[in-house]
């Protein structure tokens, strides 16, 4: 998927995404938002819509390598480059899956996993929002 129509000056989704987060970034000192970032379609495109509407400079890109596919390693990696070509900063937090079936199911185990490391991330380097972006299918 292009996002490069992101980058024209007063794309809908950026303006959208700059009124959200102008009010949130303000009051801060060091503004730092976190996206959770998969590399998929819907973090991609709210990636590239928070660069383009508070600047690469107060985003750090979130991605979290919960080891399930064979793929996970190349989706690292894809997310670390853009990241960089994006010019925001980048953190990976890397989760070992469990070695049994967890109750509730392994979709349900990465959820928590994500929610628990981004909250904790969010902590130290105190982040003013943390986005997250899921398509309703």
């Amino acid at each position: 998927m292009s996002t490069t129509g992101l980058r024209e000056e007063g794309h809908p989704l950026q303006l959208a995404v700059e009124r959200v987060l102008r009010p949130v970034l303000a009051p801060r000192n060091s503004p730092c938002v976190l996206v959770a970032y998969s590399g998929g379609r819907d973090s991609s495109v709210l990636l590239h819509a928070a660069v383009s509407a508070i600047g690469a400079a107060s985003v750090v890109a979130v991605h979290i390598n919960h080891r399930l596919q064979q793929q996970a390693g190349d989706w690292q990696t894809h997310t670390e480059n853009v990241a960089h070509e994006l010019g925001c900063r980048y953190r990976c937090i890397e989760a070992t899956p469990p070695e049994k079936h967890p109750s509730g199911g392994i979709e349900l185990w990465a959820r928590s996993v994500r929610r628990s490391a981004l909250v904790k991330l969010a902590h130290q380097v105190d982040a003013a929002a943390v986005l997250l972006a899921h398509h309703a299918d």
